[in-house]
């Protein structure tokens, strides 16, 4: 019965293990889209205003604080908008 009790913990622990890894792999890729997203949406400022990185990325921060919506929503609707935004 020891024996099998063992086996069975063994068994939970590499599923969570591997059930952990795998969120951690999620998170890692969510983070590198975010971060290239946010960095799409600073170049197209950088280019349409001739501001620098630091200026861009200060204008979207303060867009997404008074419009109250995250700053990855903002630079994901800069990104797959920013056509239109010349019209």
């Amino acid at each position: 019965m020891l024996l099998l009790a063992t086996h069975a913990a063994l068994a939970l622990a590499h599923a969570r293990s591997t059930e952990l890894a795998d969120l951690n792999d999620l998170g890692l890729r969510h983070a590198i889209d975010t971060r290239d997203v946010i960095g799409q949406a600073k170049g197209i400022l950088m280019q349409r205003q001739g501001i620098t990185a630091d200026a861009a990325f200060a204008l979207l921060r303060s867009t997404s604080q008074n419009l109250n919506v995250k700053l990855v929503e903002v630079a994901r609707n800069m990104v797959a908008h920013h056509a239109e935004l010349d019209d």
